[in-house]
């Protein structure tokens, strides 16, 4: 089951990135073969999983092992959708796309799917197949924090290291949407002044990790009440 739930996502991944690829750049057969592998992926990994059958296997873990089980589980998934998150800046980087706000709904999108595997994981591997409410949102919460601090960590690469121009990229990209909206040049030099502040790269890392922790906060609930289960009486 472990493996059924990485190879999914692996796929999952793929097909992402295929359609971010197709519709971001001119590699449209590129964008297609990452979409059919990624699906055909997928078909192979839930036909094996039918053809196992479900296993539920439940052990009695002492409260110590426990609780030692639980932080290493959230810090694991936390470091995996971390690692995605850094995949995914880096692909919508090299497309030349790091400011397409309707892209970053993808974003969200692979955060969701990942913590709904995390989340099942944790509860049916760590706490026996019964996960309250609550447990399940501080072990979401958990994960978005981790990984929206990796994250944070890779723009400070990206933007320091990697690409120390792609602030000014950024200035120019906010100027240009500016000036497709008709706002009048001497407006724009007005507005950039008082920008500043926010296009500084340390105020936008702070700013994203806040955002990717606040989202992640947002999603651990509407994860945690689907992936919820409440003991029997």
């Amino acid at each position: 089951m472990r493996y059924f739930k990485t190879v999914l996502i692996t796929g999952m991944i793929l097909i992402i990135s295929g359609i971010i690829v197709f519709f971001a750049s001119d590699e449209k057969l590129t964008g297609q073969i990452i979409i059919v592998l990624g699906g055909a992926i997928c078909f192979i990994a839930a036909n094996r999983n039918k053809k196992l059958g479900p296993v539920e296997i439940k052990i009695a873990i002492p409260d110590e092992k426990r609780n030692r089980a639980e932080i290493t589980t959230s810090l694991s998934w936390g470091v995996i959708l971390g690692l995605i998150s850094i995949l995914f800046t880096t692909i919508l980087y090299m497309l030349d796309q790091s400011f397409n706000q309707k892209l970053g709904y993808i974003g969200m999108a692979i955060t969701f799917i990942v913590l709904s595997f995390a989340m099942e994981s944790y509860r049916d591997n760590v706490l026996g197949g019964i996960m309250p409410f609550g447990k399940a949102f501080g072990f979401g919460a958990l994960v978005c924090i981790v990984s929206a601090l990796i994250s944070s960590i890779y723009q400070i690469i990206l933007y320091q290291l990697i690409d120390p121009g792609l602030q000014e990229k950024l200035i120019q990209f906010t100027i240009d949407q500016m000036l497709e909206r008709g706002v009048p040049e001497e407006q724009i030099d007005l507005v950039m002044d008082k920008m500043k502040i926010f296009l500084d790269p340390n105020f936008r890392i702070f700013s994203s990790f806040m955002m990717a922790g606040f989202f992640g906060i947002i999603l651990s609930l509407i994860v945690g009440a689907i992936q919820k289960k409440e003991e029997v009486a």
